[in-house]
């Protein structure tokens, strides 16, 4: 049996109470077209598919107790543009992602969807993926995801930016305990460019591995983690500018970032080339720091800054010609636990020099 011919379409559908329990589990799907929200119930369905006719509206998951758990497939836009799904006040979506279609949880799926969003806020608002969440598929830009004070996202991976007509995407995670915890990798531009990932005032990610500029024609993506409590946490290498252009890593005001390994404008250890170029890293402001458990690898013709008290710290430092590395204001360092290995034409500008202190063997 084909389980999309028997879709159900909630007109303003509303729930109040706990006691009202809507379910077509394994045999209906749910196209939201226009909104409903849900406020102190349960509604599961196999197929979440919101913006299949009508466009920019609103999708509410408000209030303890309130939750929506999608069974197979869920995607925020799947042919219109401008849906917005608000999850809030305690509100929680499930998507368990147990279905045969696979797992994955989209902005923008089809062509022609785009300017398409979420919003997780507030204590104890959840959303949780059984898979990858991709910000930004198979439709056009602009589309974004926003936790904010306190709300919590989960994944099994995370993609913003996934096709070419893709672009400007973002993530925001802002707020003290605004968290969103991915159990896979984290790409910021795999072919779309132009993609942002932001932590702000004491926001936190963590992750395995993350790329910024996954292929040629992705440029101009941006991870930003600014504010004291910001923290970016990669369980493996962090790549700025994998093979892309052009592609920046900024922290600010207090930020940290943590990962095993760290590549700029570069792939693979052992092909310092440049398979990507102009690729940024600045690090600003005291406390703020890009701390590699490995060791740091910079290929051709990009920027590294460290000022005003910020710092990189690595075991191997390994850095082919090109670069500009600048190191600029009191306790500023460039801290290298072990080998140092760079090319004369990359050496570190200190400026001032009097008042800079690199801590380089």
């Amino acid at each position: 049996m084909n389980n999309r011919a028997h879709h159900f379409r909630f007109q303003h559908f509303r729930t109040v109470g706990l006691s009202i329990v809507l379910s077509w589990l394994f045999a209906n799907s749910l196209w939201a077209d226009p909104p409903f929200t849900i406020s102190g119930g349960l509604v599961t369905n196999y197929f979440g598919e919101l913006g299949y006719t009508n466009s920019n509206f609103t999708v509410l998951i408000t209030d303890p107790g309130s939750i929506w758990m999608p069974y197979n497939v869920l995607e925020i836009g799947w042919v219109q543009p401008g849906v917005q799904m608000i999850v809030t006040n305690g509100g929680r979506v499930l998507f368990t992602g147990a279905g045969p279609d696979g797992q994955v949880t989209s902005l923008a799926s089809s062509s022609g969807s785009s300017n398409n969003s979420a919003v997780v806020t507030g204590t104890g608002s959840l959303w949780t993926n059984a898979g990858p969440l991709i910000v930004g598929y198979n439709g056009g830009g602009n589309n974004s995801v926003s936790i904010l004070d306190g709300g919590t996202l989960q994944s099994v991976g995370g993609t913003l930016g996934y096709s070419a007509s893709s672009f400007g995407n973002s993530v925001l995670i802002n707020g003290t305990n605004s968290t969103w915890t991915n159990l896979g990798d984290l790409t910021v531009g795999l072919s779309g460019s132009a993609n942002q990932l932001v932590l702000t005032n004491g926001g936190y990610v963590t992750n395995g591995a993350a790329s910024l500029g996954s292929s040629y024609g992705s440029s101009n993506n941006v991870a930003m983690v600014s504010g004291s409590g910001s923290k970016w946490d990669n369980g493996g290498a962090l790549y700025v500018g994998r093979y892309g252009a052009g592609n920046q890593l900024r922290v600010t005001e207090g930020g940290q970032v943590s990962s095993t390994f760290g590549f700029v404008g570069t792939d693979l250890a052992d092909n310092l080339t440049g398979v990507s170029s102009n690729s940024v890293v600045s690090v600003d402001g005291t406390n703020s720091s890009w701390n590699i458990s490995s060791n740091l690898y910079i290929g051709f013709s990009n920027s590294i800054t460290i000022s005003h008290g910020g710092q990189i710290i690595n075991h191997d430092a390994i850095v082919t010609s090109g670069n500009n590395i600048t190191l600029d204001g009191t306790d500023s360092a460039w801290i290298v636990r072990s080998r140092y290995n760079v090319d004369p034409d990359s050496r570190p500008e200190r400026t001032p020099a009097t008042s800079s202190k690199p801590r380089l063997p």
